[in-house]
């Protein structure tokens, strides 16, 4: 018999002999019992991005505090909503969905005051040191819904 003949049939019988024994590893019947995973808490969108990061969301309006801020809320955002600053829209209101671009910062009423024209501090006590969301950008679908004229009749 030739090398390769003789190779080709000890790589058989080393096959074989691993088929027959039920696989390659030793196994005597007791299969590891399962564990359970440790629970995870699943963090909001918001808890799980760093100041300074960039995002964009949809979400529906919940609150419209001035032309420049207001308050938007979604499954995955914290429970008591997430303050946008900027992207006046003129015509904004509750329950308008709406996309925002924007980068997460640290919100602190004196520092934004003046740039967005806040208004009366008691509005924004809920958000003080926490991360809001200051817009680059702002597109409101209820207003481009508004802005659709309907589509014509097909022939039949």
């Amino acid at each position: 018999m030739d090398r390769l003949a003789h190779r080709a049939a000890i790589g058989s019988l080393l096959l074989a002999c691993c088929l027959l024994s039920g696989g390659c590893s030793p196994s005597d019947g007791d299969d590891p019992e399962p564990r359970p995973t440790q629970a995870t808490t699943i963090m909001n969108t918001i808890e799980a991005s760093d100041v300074g990061d960039r995002l964009t969301l949809t979400a529906v309006v919940v609150r419209v505090l001035t032309a420049s801020s207001f308050v938007v809320h979604d499954v995955d955002l914290p429970d008591d909503g997430l303050l946008v600053l900027g992207g006046s829209l003129t015509a904004m209101h509750p329950h308008d969905l709406v996309t925002v671009a924007g980068t997460i910062d640290l919100f602190a009423f004196d520092r934004f005051r003046e740039r967005f024209s806040l208004g009366p501090a008691s509005s924004y006590g809920l958000f003080e040191g926490r991360k809001v969301l200051v817009a680059h950008d702002v597109r409101s679908w209820a207003a481009a819904e508004h802005d659709k004229k309907p589509l014509p009749a097909l022939p039949r």
